[in-house]
């Protein structure tokens, strides 16, 4: 049976967009790590690719951390392919037994819209692909925003692992989790991956877990033992995306938007990390 830990009846802390809260320095050297504090305004990061739209502002008299995060927009109408959000390709590819840990911010404005009226009525959010050592896609390991289509969950979140697992994790409202995404707030999250072709239930390890800020403490609100998480033994694990394309009706479009991102970490050898959670897992952290 898939465990799903989730942390109940919480109140967040909604706060004005800037200032609004800093990340501290961490207390180690990521694998990488992507801001927009030394960019020039309406440049692109040369760490990211199918970024078309996504470039750095000052909007904000404070960013999440720093002075400047990263735009991103999409035309009404467009599918955005190769504009909306973003791919960072790894350095070098993940394979069974490895593991990837991400933590990144995001911020939707009040104007922001969500809804998606195409391929089941969800916005991709965050994903991890997965591939064949052939590099054959393999699907991905995916975070999605549930819209209004989705009965009392409008803005959860939910999980699924594509094309060799495809099974749903809901994170509903509370007390059965964390509620919907708050807009006007830098929301902070991180993501594990442990890789493997045999679910951690079983002789494996393949397991995901997610944290999610709450009221300043990272706090694990999924985790997902029951799935593997590579299709074979030698698939692989090559790059990162945040949302990749919009989920769309072309006879409705889904108007202009934009939303925001800040800092996004990469940390591929787990034991450099040097917080850990309410359960003493090691996460990146470096919230105040």
């Amino acid at each position: 049976m898939t465990r799903v830990r989730i942390r109940q009846n919480t109140k967040f802390s909604i706060i004005p967009v800037g200032p609004v809260p800093t990340l501290t320095t961490l207390g180690f050297t990521p694998s990488i790590i992507i801001e927009a504090n030394a960019l020039a305004n309406g440049a692109k990061s040369p760490l990211l690719s199918d970024d078309g739209d996504t470039i750095a502002t000052d909007i904000f008299s404070a960013s999440n951390y720093g002075t400047k995060c990263f735009q991103m927009s999409i035309e009404d109408g467009s599918s955005g392919f190769g504009n909306w959000g973003w791919v960072y390709n790894l350095i070098t590819n993940l394979v069974k037994g490895d593991s990837i840990h991400v933590q990144w911010s995001t911020m939707m404005p009040a104007t922001f819209d969500w809804n998606s009226e195409g391929e089941g009525g969800h916005l991709k959010y965050m994903r991890i692909h997965t591939q064949s050592s052939a590099a054959a896609n393999e699907g991905y390991n995916d975070l999605y925003i549930s819209n209004s289509r989705e009965s009392n969950r409008d803005g959860n979140l939910k999980h699924i692992t594509e094309t060799f697992e495809n099974q749903w994790t809901y994170l509903d409202a509370p007390p059965d989790g964390e509620g919907p995404l708050v807009k006007d707030v830098w929301e902070t999250f991180e993501m594990r991956v442990d890789f493997d072709d045999v679910e951690d239930d079983s002789t494996g390890v393949g397991r995901t877990r997610l944290w999610r800020n709450v009221d300043g403490v990272m706090t694990l609100i999924m985790d997902i033992t029951a799935e593997k998480t590579l299709n074979t033994s030698t698939s692989e694990c090559d790059r990162v995306h945040l949302f990749t394309y919009w989920n769309w009706d072309p006879a409705g479009g889904q108007g202009d938007q934009l939303c925001y991102f800040d800092r996004f970490i990469v940390v591929t050898d787990l034991g450099d990390m040097t917080e850990t959670d309410a359960g003493g897992t090691p996460i990146i952290g470096g919230l105040i």
